[in-house]
């Protein structure tokens, strides 16, 4: 899959040549799956829902000391850093779903590989893209302005919330052979853009953040400052872009190093794995 072959039309659906891609790992020879990619799989799933009940404890620990009186406990699901982190959340789920169900049919078929191309996995691929995606940027975008604009109340958890959870998904996007493509970035400037509709909705139904202020982020500030909103929009967009851009670039370097150092041409055609590299 090379660069000029991204500027088709059929690359901004969701279809890939091989679905063993969505189900194996990227550095294996073969074409079961190992045990320890099994369990890397529970360890990726446990750490991302770790991070769910910490950030549930964090706001409820933040109302009990009095530490911000005007919190409650729904306003987390009012942040981009929940949503980013519900699509990884979901992502890891249904990752780990696709590899033990491969793994169970293997151990039932005598490590018959059985790789099927269900929707399922069109929509695992779409919901790993809009997380992978989202995680990076969220990284970009908090430690870029919020963090040192804002005078927010922080903890240690939210150098977990967001900046951790984009350096995993990038760990796990390199260690699995999950395919990409270059254009798919519109399913994430799609959900940034829904975000700043969401907030401008929020605004003007007299909502307000945790702190009581009458904005989500100060550069989402409608009333106020209501074109610094729509250019951070804009800002969002490119940022996404940029973000895409270089996650295939990381896709095609793992692809050209699996090919160099792994494959090996002698393999029987039956188990060899495809990775299209121009």
């Amino acid at each position: 899959m090379g660069w000029k072959d991204q500027f088709e039309w059929r690359r901004f659906k969701f279809t890939y040549e091989h679905p063993e891609q969505i189900v194996l790992c990227q550095w294996q020879t073969d074409t079961s799956i190992p045990t320890s990619y099994l369990l890397f799989r529970m360890v990726f799933l446990t750490f991302y829902i770790g991070i769910w009940y910490a950030g549930i404890r964090m706001v409820n620990i933040s109302i009990q000391c009095g530490c911000l009186p005007s919190i409650n406990q729904g306003s987390i699901l009012l942040y981009y850093t929940t949503w980013s982190e519900i699509f990884c959340c979901i992502a890891c789920i249904s990752s780990f779903l696709i590899t033990i169900t491969q793994y169970v049919r293997e151990n039932e078929d005598e490590k018959t590989p059985v790789f099927e191309c269900k929707t399922w996995f069109k929509i695992h691929l779409a919901i790993y893209t809009l997380a992978l995606d989202s995680s990076v940027g969220l990284a970009f975008g908090y430690f870029g302005y919020v963090y040192y604009n804002e005078r927010r109340y922080y903890r240690g958890i939210s150098y977990v919330l967001h900046l951790w959870t984009g350096v995993l998904m990038l760990l796990d996007f390199m260690l699995s052979s999950m395919p990409t493509n270059l254009f798919h970035f519109y399913l994430t400037m799609s959900a940034s853009l829904t975000y700043g509709i969401f907030s401008w909705v929020y605004y003007i139904s007299g909502g307000k953040d945790y702190l009581g202020a009458k904005y989500l982020y100060e550069i989402l500030n409608w009333e106020d400052t209501p074109w610094t909103a729509v250019l951070a929009l804009g800002g969002t967009f490119i940022s996404f872009a940029v973000v895409r851009l270089s996650v295939f670039a990381m896709f095609r370097l793992r692809d050209k190093i699996y090919v160099k150092y792994y494959h090996n041409d002698s393999e029987d055609t039956a188990a060899t794995r495809y990775f299209v590299v121009t």
